[in-house]
C-alpha cells in the first residue's frame, strides 16, 4: 500500500493472497488490522478460505478494483485513493489529507 505508506493518519500493511506475493496475508496481519481493504471480492473470499478456522475477522471491504493494473499506475492510484478515503471517512471519521500529502513516494523498486 505504497499510496498510504507515509500517511500520518493511520498505519498500513500490504499483503497478498497469492503464493507469489512479497508478503502473504497472515493471521498476525488479521489480528493487527482494524480494516482490511481488498481490490476484488475474490480476494476477500480467498482470505476467508485461507483462514476458515478463524472465529473473528476485522472488517473486510472490497474496493471492486480489477486487479489488472501495473504497479503504481496513475489510474489505479486514483481508484485506490477514492475507495480508501470513502472507507476511512465512514469507518473511522478520518478527514482526507490534501492530495499532495497522500501522493505516492517516487517509484522505488526495492520498496515494499
Amino acid at each position: 500500500m505504497d499510496v498510504y505508506r507515509r500517511d500520518p493518519r493511520f498505519s498500513v500493511r500490504s499483503a497478498g493472497v497469492s503464493d507469489k506475493s512479497r508478503h502473504r496475508v497472515s493471521a498476525d496481519d488479521l489480528d493487527w488490522a482494524d480494516l482490511v481493504l481488498v481490490m476484488e471480492r475474490k480476494h476477500r473470499a480467498r482470505i476467508l478460505e485461507m483462514f476458515c478456522d478463524r472465529a473473528n475477522f476485522p472488517r473486510m471491504v472490497s474496493l471492486d478494483i480489477p486487479d489488472e493494473f501495473e504497479r503504481m499506475d496513475q489510474e489505479l492510484i486514483a481508484l485506490i485513493q477514492n475507495g480508501t478515503e470513502f472507507h476511512l471517512k465512514h469507518e473511522f471519521n478520518l478527514e482526507p489529507l490534501p492530495r499532495e500529502a497522500t501522493s505516492p513516494p517516487p517509484d522505488n523498486p526495492t520498496a515494499f
